[in-house]
């Protein structure tokens, strides 16, 4: 299916679409808003970080959305930012510490995902402040 070149925007429907899906049925409301210069960024992306993404934005909503709350999911530059989730005091890369070129993961999916991204050079930031979330570039 991926394995292919498409614009921001639409890399970042489908991963709404899709999990949407996985939610169906309970309260998480997803809203997609999209930035217009996502419609001209175009990135190469393969199946494998597609689904890495996917895993780590099912997991991030599961561990870190607020109650009753909707998860804003935007377009922002060159990456893809998550917004609504309660973060604050946490740091997501305690869940795969490097120590003397080791990865040290603890057994979390996210924790998987969040290294293997590392090694795609694909980042994955926490954003602080109002409305803080997670910034995927």
């Amino acid at each position: 299916m991926l394995n292919q070149r498409m614009n921001l925007a639409t890399l970042c429907l489908r991963l709404c679409e899709e999990i949407e899906e996985y939610y169906a049925g309970s309260n998480c409301q997803l809203k997609p808003m999209l930035k217009d210069e996502a419609f001209e960024k175009e990135v190469a992306i393969g199946e494998d970080i597609y689904h890495a993404l996917y895993e780590i934005m099912c997991e991030l909503i599961d561990i870190f959305r607020k109650e009753n709350d909707k998860i804003i999911v935007s377009t922002y530059q060159t990456g893809i930012v998550i917004a609504g989730l309660e973060i604050a005091g946490k740091n997501l890369y305690d869940l795969c510490l490097v120590e003397n070129d080791k990865y040290l993961i603890q057994r979390s999916r996210l924790g998987i995902a969040l290294v293997f991204l590392q090694q795609e050079k694909i980042k994955v930031e926490q954003v602080y402040g109002k409305g803080g979330g997670i910034e995927l570039l």
